[in-house]
């Protein structure tokens, strides 16, 4: 799960995608990821690769710090993810 900094000021927006790289460049870096959920803005389109500048990224949750100790079958892992944010 990622947080992301609007550059507008709006707050922070939580979504859930998976990760594919980092992209690095000399001044910039961009993260790039697929599968993009937010549930404020749920109009914004799920498409197959999505990216961001990584200065804008202001948080990162895995897996483990998000479902803990807790036995979670793979079936209830996007529940998980969902009550975390």
């Amino acid at each position: 799960m990622f947080r992301y900094k609007k550059p507008n000021g709006e707050d922070d927006v939580t979504f859930r995608a998976n990760f594919i790289q980092v992209f690095k460049h000399d001044k910039w870096s961009t993260l790039i990821v697929n599968n993009y959920q937010s549930k404020k803005y749920p109009n914004e389109p799920n498409s197959a690769w999505w990216s961001i500048d990584i200065a804008l990224i202001s948080s990162i949750e895995a897996l483990p710090n998000i479902v803990g100790d807790k036995f979670v079958l793979p079936d209830d892992v996007l529940l998980e993810i969902d009550n975390y944010f």
